[in-house]
């Protein structure tokens, strides 16, 4: 214990003048911002990604529906609020589900003034198929890039993750799901428009 005692005493006594000039110089400097290490630095992070509730939808985001017409996400919301069930893979158990519970309440989000439409990366031929198949009353929307769905949260690294957005009219996101399962996606939906 002594002998660490006077290591330190004299430790400190050999700064001296000049230990208190360094410091003094430090001090001149004004706060200095810590350096990023390995362990510690994160990118930075495009703040649009994902939308949030609040935010308006870009007006470039285009998608194609199962007949092949290329529409603008913002366009379909013009006139009317859109309720947007996003979906892993067209014509698969649990999507089928998702699309038939949205089928059963497509009128009561009528009704509330919005309309409703499936999305996915599938393709526009896959998406009419199954359009055609389950005599779906909405359009199933293709992004291929999955540009939308990105934006939305609802992509990971290898898949699209079962979602639904619901937009207000004008574009204005109101309510973001993301990792529902198929039954809670449109009941959790058909809840939020009706207290809306």
């Amino acid at each position: 214990m002594v002998v660490f005692a006077y290591v330190v005493v004299a430790f400190l006594e050999d700064q001296g003048e000049d230990g208190e000039t360094a410091q003094a110089e430090a001090n001149k400097l004004g706060p200095q911002v810590p350096q990023p290490t390995k362990s510690t630095w994160v990118p930075p992070v495009n703040k649009e990604l994902p939308l949030k509730v609040g935010s308006t939808i870009p007006g470039n985001l285009q998608v194609v529906n199962q007949n092949g017409e290329k529409l603008k996400l913002l366009e379909l919301v013009k006139d009317k609020g859109g309720v947007f069930f996003i979906y892993p893979k067209a014509d698969t158990p649990g999507c089928t589900i998702q699309a038939n519970g949205f089928k059963d309440k497509a009128e009561e989000f009528k009704e509330r003034n919005y309309n409703v439409f499936g999305l996915s990366g599938d393709k526009p031929s896959a998406q009419a198929q199954w359009h055609a198949k389950m005599s779906l009353p909405y359009d199933l929307l293709s992004d291929e890039s999955f540009a939308s769905i990105k934006l939305f949260g609802a992509y990971n690294p290898t898949k699209t993750v079962r979602s639904h957005v619901i937009i207000e009219k004008g574009g204005r996101i109101a309510e973001i799901k993301n990792q529902v399962t198929p039954t809670d996606s449109f009941e959790d939906a058909c809840k939020f428009v009706k207290h809306a």
